[in-house]
Formats: C-alpha cells, sequence, structure tokens
C-alpha cells in the first residue's frame, strides 16, 4: 500500500484524478488524468519506477532534454515531479491516438507523408542539437487535433557531445533497427532514427510488421508502390548509412519537389 500511495500523493498534490492506462513499458506506463475542478481537461502522466539507477537515469534525461526542446512536432511538458519509488512527466494528452492506431484504416498518401515529413521535421531539429531520440516507430507518434503529427516519448534519447559522434550500441525496439548495427563498427545514430522513420513509414504503407534487416527485399525493394513515395522509402532503408537521408535531406527533397503526391500508393 506504501508505492500505490506514493503515487497517488501525486495525482493529489497535482489536483488531478488518476484514469486509465494509456500505454505500458518495462519501465513505467503511461497513465490519463483529469482535473478535478473540470474533467474535461485532461493530461497524460508518464510514471517511471524509479527502483532501477538506469530508470532513474533515463527519466532525469527525459525531463531534461523535454524542458529545453520547443518545436510544433515535438511532444510537450507540462510539469514533473518524482518521490523515492515514482518519477511522474505530465505531458500534452492526445486523443487522437498514435500513427499506430492508423495501421487499421485505409492509407492516404498524402496524409501519410505529411506525418512523415512532421516527424522529419522534429528529428532535423534534434539532430541539429545532437540529441537522437532511438525509438521512433509509430506508437511513440501522436496526433494532435489538427491531424499533425507529433513525435514523443524521449526516454531512448540521448545528447551527444557533437555532431560527429558515433555510438556503439543501439537499444530502440525491435525491427526498428538499422542493418549497420549487425557490423560490430561505430554508427551514426542520426542514420538510425532516419531508418527508424522509413520503418515506420514502410508499416503505415504496407500495414505489416518487420523483424529483419531487409523489409525491402520482402516487398521486392517495394516496386509497386507510386514516387515519391517509392523514393523516399529507398533513400531511408537504404542500407549504407553514408547513402541514407538525413532528416534535412528529406526536408529539402519535399521542398524542391513541392511533394504533390497521389492519392494512391500503389501502381496495382
Amino acid at each position: 500500500m506504501e508505492i500505490v500511495d506514493q503515487r497517488d500523493d501525486i495525482f493529489h498534490a497535482f489536483d488531478l484524478v488518476k484514469g486509465p492506462p494509456l500505454g505500458r513499458g518495462s519501465s513505467g506506463e503511461v497513465v490519463l488524468a483529469s482535473a478535478k475542478h473540470d474533467p474535461s481537461l485532461k493530461v497524460a502522466v508518464k510514471i517511471v519506477y524509479l527502483e532501477r539507477q538506469l530508470w532513474e537515469n533515463q527519466f532525469d534525461e527525459e525531463v531534461a532534454l523535454l524542458r529545453h526542446l520547443r518545436h510544433s512536432h515535438i511532444l510537450k511538458i507540462v510539469a514533473s515531479s518524482w518521490n523515492s519509488a515514482y518519477g511522474f512527466i505530465f505531458m500534452n494528452y492526445y486523443k487522437n491516438g498514435t500513427l499506430y492506431d492508423t495501421m487499421s484504416g485505409p492509407v492516404k498518401g498524402p496524409r501519410m507523408l505529411r506525418h512523415t515529413l512532421d516527424v522529419a521535421s522534429a528529428l532535423d531539429y534534434i539532430h541539429t542539437r545532437n540529441i537522437f531520440h532511438q525509438d521512433v516507430k509509430p506508437e511513440n507518434i501522436f496526433l494532435d487535433t489538427q491531424d499533425r503529427a507529433i513525435l514523443g516519448d524521449f526516454g531512448l534519447a540521448i545528447r551527444l557531445r557533437d555532431s560527429e559522434a558515433m555510438v556503439e550500441e543501439w537499444v530502440s525496439t525491435p525491427g526498428f533497427y538499422g542493418p549497420e548495427t549487425q557490423a560490430g563498427r561505430p554508427m551514426c545514430p542520426f542514420k538510425l532514427d532516419m531508418y527508424s522513420l522509413g520503418i515506420t513509414m514502410w508499416m503505415l504503407i504496407y500495414k505489416r510488421h518487420t523483424v529483419d534487416f531487409h523489409p525491402l527485399a520482402s516487398t521486392d525493394n517495394c516496386s509497386n508502390i507510386k514516387e515519391p513515395y517509392r523514393r523516399i522509402l529507398l533513400q531511408l532503408l537504404h542500407e549504407e548509412p553514408r547513402q541514407r537521408w538525413s532528416a534535412a535531406d528529406l526536408l529539402r527533397f519535399s521542398a524542391w519537389n513541392s511533394l504533390r503526391a497521389p492519392q494512391q500508393l500503389s501502381t496495382d
């Protein structure tokens, strides 16, 4: 009962009523909360278990990063708090769900591409600040009331010393790993983020999950996908990181081509 009370005390302190869970992970959960004085005012609350030093460090880093990030396509932190057992991050609540929720319905090319570019804009913003996300996937991309994509869950994000720094490991969700993670050499984390964005776009188009490093091969190099969707997929999922587009590359391509994308994705 002591730990439950410690958790509830935080909600009382913020004058909130704890609601149903929105999602769970290995280090905690996200729940919905409503203001006591007006139940229509809602926030999402990420509750992080602080029983491991790693999770405590990730909580501190996530709060520090979100406090300083200001971008229209990055989740906004409202407040944070902690006690001896839990860390709490109070965030905007997006009632329209995530990109993962859209996978059950029909895909409209321009909308899917707009969401991809929204996330690319967020990644370009953090990458220029030497921050990589490390967990770009449909479940971590929210939709606001204007149908804009919002990148969230910075629990695995890391700020590097400089833009040239490389990483030795990658701890993203299985299926979103770039093929270079199997080579045993230092890797560019920013290009790995872009590979994860490519997998996200691939999943939205094909409505499939990938668990290997060759999603393009499993779909015949997207031969049945119209331009510009196919070119973007091939560039984001390029096996060679140096040839893979950065977020800035993708945004430049969209600006130069105006991306008057067709409604239909497939040539079939």
